[in-house]
């Protein structure tokens, strides 16, 4: 299987290198795809029809190819993969139907191929643990990577799409034949936990309105002190990538980011679900050694798995706002580790798989994929 990456800023330009890069060698049937609100994503989507290219891909909060960030630009990596090993859903939906958008994905999956594998992306309307779990109602032992759509941290509207289809409140879903294809991931995030362990009391969905019985704000400002500024209508958490919830879960830690505060009631509102009486614990900005740490545990990670011929990285932008600059550093020794191929954006939520092979909804955490024929 070949493959090409290309970027840039507008329709014209891409569609221009797209042209360029089919070739008597080189006829591509996937285009994975990744770009900024601020570019005619709708004008896009359309371009891959006239080369019989399927598409799938999400708007994002900054860009990278191989180990170049980029800003307000679209990312592509066109691959020649052949068609009757993958194939391409899209289902409009919201927090409430996840579960069942998930349930659809699955069986549409289980229709295609007897060993389906998945990548998502999905606007910030839906539930990202809701997709998992319907996908795990069918494939109990699913293999599902992703990430939430992002719109460059406006906050206000952000899009899943594949050809002629893209919407703000929807899932979009690339199904790979395991049988066909190679499919490796996992997920790290490099933060440790500080302090004991607190628990949520009273949440709905990912609002949090009490910690250990008192309003939530109260109980963060009380160990991290006042680090919001209001914006606008919303109490924007300034500080809150630094400050990633650890939520306990089947004994393993998954981080949930704060973005919003209210202060009429003095709730936070997470960048993923929680569930009341969950337990948690604070944790602090890393340096660089969060990035070694992860770094490390992809090398350890890749020894015994076959070299891919592409990789796709979501991570959150929540661990872009808190690492700045060394973000840049983490994706080049990403991309070191294989020399491949390599695309992905900041994402406002990551899907991935645990060491252990289980899928989780995470924040501030990189969800990684590897992908090769067989």
């Amino acid at each position: 299987m070949k493959t090409i990456t290309l970027s840039g800023h507008s329709v014209a330009d891409l569609s221009e290198k797209i042209n360029q890069s089919i070739t008597a060698d080189f006829k591509p049937t996937l285009a994975i795809s990744f770009g900024s609100v601020k570019c005619d994503l709708v004008a896009y989507v359309k371009i891959f029809n006239d080369h019989d290219i399927q598409l799938f891909g999400a708007s994002s909060a900054g860009e990278f190819i191989n180990e170049d960030r980029k800003e307000e630009s679209i990312v592509v990596l066109l691959l020649d993969m052949d068609p009757a090993a993958f194939a391409v859903y899209h289902q409009e939906a919201d927090f409430g139907t996840s579960f069942s958008a998930g349930h659809k994905l699955a069986k549409f999956g289980l229709d295609k191929f007897k060993d389906p594998i998945f990548l998502v992306t999905f606007s910030m309307t839906i539930n990202g643990e809701g997709v998992i779990a319907g996908v795990h109602d069918l494939i109990p032992r699913e293999k599902i990577f992703g990430g939430m759509a992002g719109d460059d941290f406006a906050m206000q509207a952000t899009y899943s799409f594949t050809n002629d289809q893209i919407s703000p409140s929807s899932l979009t879903g690339l199904v790979l034949d395991g049988d066909k294809i190679q499919v490796d991931g996992v997920a790290f995030c490099g933060w440790e936990p500080i302090g004991g362990k607190n628990r949520i009391t009273k949440s709905k969905d990912n609002i949090v309105y009490e910690i250990n019985g008192q309003p939530a704000m109260d109980v963060v400002k009380g160990v991290f002190g006042n680090f919001y500024e209001t914006l606008e209508n919303h109490d924007v958490l300034m500080g809150a990538a630094q400050y990633p919830f650890q939520m306990i879960k089947d004994g393993k830690y998954v981080l949930r980011a704060a973005l919003y505060s209210n202060e009429d009631d003095g709730s936070l509102i997470l960048a993923g679900p929680v569930e009341e009486g969950q337990e948690f614990r604070f944790s602090v900005a890393p340096g660089f050694e969060v990035i070694d740490d992860t770094l490390e545990k992809f090398k350890e990670f890749a020894i015994n798995k076959p070299k891919p011929e592409a990789v796709i990285l979501f991570s959150c932008k929540a661990r872009h706002m808190s690492l700045g600059p060394l973000v840049e550093d983490e994706l080049a020794g990403i991309h070191e580790i294989w020399g491949k191929d390599m695309i992905g954006f900041f994402t406002y939520g990551e899907i991935g798989m645990d060491i252990d092979g289980n899928s989780n909804f995470y924040n501030e955490t990189c969800s990684l994929v590897m992908i090769s024929e067989k």
